[in-house]
């Protein structure tokens, strides 16, 4: 199941990244 954490901590760090690169993009 490790395998499966690290892939959803990935997209959720890229979630933030996204948000944090384009505070509007959500909206």
């Amino acid at each position: 199941t490790s395998i499966l954490e690290n892939l959803v901590e990935s997209v959720k760090q890229c979630e933030v990244i996204k948000i944090i690169r384009y505070p509007g993009a959500m909206k």
